[in-house]
């Protein structure tokens, strides 16, 4: 029996479906891990981690103090 396509050699080994997925799955596993890591981008603090100054406190303020109804 010869095998002479990668797609006939899937079709042969119905098993390698699994293993290429599990494949797949740890490149993309570990391709959004490094991707959405702030450490591994940059060194600086991310907005959310910085220090509020004067001006975002005052801007807080504005919102919580509007005349909208809250349900």
């Amino acid at each position: 029996m010869t095998i002479d396509t990668f797609f006939e050699f899937i079709n042969t080994y119905p098993a390698c479906y699994f293993v290429l997925g599990l494949m797949v799955g740890y490149f993309l596993h570990g391709l959004v891990i490094n991707g959405f890591s702030s450490k591994t981008r940059s060194k600086r603090p991310s907005r959310y981690e910085s220090k509020k100054t004067d001006s975002t406190i005052k801007r807080s303020n504005v919102v919580t103090e509007s005349s909208e109804p809250f349900f």
